[in-house]
């Protein structure tokens, strides 16, 4: 698709009425919304310019709203913009929030973003607004099932699984990890380990049929991560940490020296300013100890960290969300872990459903934080692939809890990271 820029022209002038007229002049489209008069001190133009807008949309919105005018909400008719003009009455706290919908096959359901500016009289200064996922869809990495899988919900319509044929890939897939990028690229790391076994694979949906590899190396992967913000790729074997850009190019080896030194990762996750945390181990000079490491690819090196061994298991993975820090510890004692930005301060501790005392069988992976859930992939580990499920709650006290198991709609179990016996 191709985007190209375009102009609105939002005359905001009665709160009771209004009545659109959809102009066309040459390839730029207008919207002129009419009626009574505001009181201001004239308009502005700004140039509202949209970041992270993805290829395939279904509709698209703009409002404008201050508290002289109140809000106002116009279709875009061609969603392919991603610069417009707007004429505005000029003005304090004029707020442009742009929602996106895309099309039924990306994981992605809903887009939106907002910029607050002030605006003098005839001022044309730049707006930009970046796109956020608002809500999506629930993609599974089942490594020893061998696929990835899509859900809508966790009622489970909507199922969608590409194993290695579907996806136009001749060896069997392990996926290990799975992201998107701000345009709902799909991306999912294969630990083969085998020679050219570690693939970082990206498809543009679930209705894709071939899978683009990024990057190859030995062994397998075992994590990734993508910065949406600053279109970066982030992948780990376990030992090592790379970063690149979305297509796999000006691919960087990252320093885990410490103190403390990152010896194996298990699952990393984006934080703020760029940082990464990564769960996985430090290296006491006897033993591997399982630690949390808040990690500043730049500097490449640890900021915080916290030693996680208190806590009866392995740390399989983190999550940032809001001002808290999860992290999945799964052995002897299965919980999630919540713990302030910086990994000092310890928030609480959940092990079990607090309504029917359901305990976790063994976080492994945090899927994905939409639709404000959390879901989680929580593994049973004796081997048992019938009790694996996909795990959702809607905060970290466990409020909401809900499961689903594939078996309940008639699909094959998750297979997960343990392969069964």
């Amino acid at each position: 698709m191709q985007h190209k820029p375009g102009a609105i022209i939002l005359n905001p002038v009665n709160k009771q009425r209004r009545s659109i007229a959809l102009l066309l002049a040459a390839v730029i489209p207008f919207l002129l919304i009419t009626g009574c008069t505001v009181q201001n001190s004239g308009t502005a133009q700004p140039v509202v310019t949209v970041r992270n807008l993805p290829q395939n949309i279904l509709a698209m919105t703009l409002s404008v709203s201050a508290d002289d005018f109140g809000t106002i909400t116009v279709p875009i008719p061609d969603t392919g913009i991603t610069e417009l003009t707007v004429i505005v009455p000029a003005g304090t706290d004029r707020t442009f929030e742009i929602t996106v919908y895309p099309t039924p096959e990306n994981v992605v359901t809903e887009y939106k973003g907002s910029q607050t500016v002030d605006l003098a009289a005839g001022e044309s200064t730049g707006v930009l607004v970046t796109l956020d996922i608002e809500s999506m869809k629930i993609l599974v990495p089942d490594a020893e099932g061998n696929r990835i899988v899509q859900i809508d919900d966790m009622d489970g319509p909507g199922w969608i699984e590409k194993n290695n044929t579907a996806l136009g890939i001749g060896p069997t897939i392990y996926p290990w990890d799975i992201d998107i990028d701000g345009s709902g690229r799909i991306y999912f790391a294969h630990n083969g380990n085998t020679t050219g076994g570690a693939i970082i694979y990206r498809i543009d949906s679930m209705a894709d049929i071939s899978a683009e590899p990024l990057v190859v190396k030995d062994g397998g992967f075992v994590a990734l991560t993508v910065d949406r913000t600053n279109d970066l790729l982030y992948y780990s074997d376990g030992s090592s940490l790379w970063q690149s850009d979305l297509d796999g190019n000006s691919e960087q080896s990252l320093s885990l020296a410490g103190p403390p030194e990152v010896y194996s990762i298990n699952g990393i996750a984006m934080g703020e300013s760029g940082y990464l945390y990564i769960a996985g181990t430090y290296f006491n000079g006897a033993a591997q100890i399982p630690y949390v490491f808040q990690y500043d690819p730049a500097g490449q090196t640890v900021v915080n960290y916290r030693d996680m061994s208190g806590y009866g298991g392995d740390c399989w993975d983190a999550l940032l969300t809001g001002n808290t820090v999860l992290a999945a510890v799964n052995g002897s004692n299965n919980k999630m872990v919540s713990l302030s930005k910086d990994l000092q301060t310890e928030n609480g501790v959940l092990a079990q459903d607090p309504v029917s005392s359901d305990p976790m069988l063994g976080p492994r992976r945090f899927l994905s934080e939409a639709n404000s859930t959390l879901y989680i992939l929580d593994e049973e580990m004796s081997y048992n692939d019938s009790v694996n499920r996909i795990l959702s709650i809607e905060d970290e006290s466990g409020t909401g809890w809900t499961t689903f198991y594939p078996g309940d709609i008639g699909k094959t179990y998750f297979g997960f990271f343990l392969p069964p016996v």
